[in-house]
């Protein structure tokens, strides 16, 4: 992400790849902080953040099962 939302102060995300027996394993970690003004929302970004990774990650699972 060159330019993200404005209350992001840093963000960075990372794919890994791992075989396994017939398949593979995927996770996506991310870190970010928040600019100070919104601190404040913390747990809701904490919540939409994690929402929005499953829901990527449930979607990639079933693009690469087809």
């Amino acid at each position: 992400m060159v330019e993200g939302p404005q209350f992001f102060h840093k963000f960075s995300g990372k794919w890994s790849f791992t075989s396994i027996d017939n398949g593979c394993k995927v996770v996506f970690r991310y870190k970010y902080n928040l600019k100070p003004f919104t601190q404040i929302l913390s747990p809701f970004v904490r919540y939409v953040m994690n929402r929005d990774m499953k829901n990527r990650l449930k979607h990639l699972k079933v693009a690469a099962e087809q």
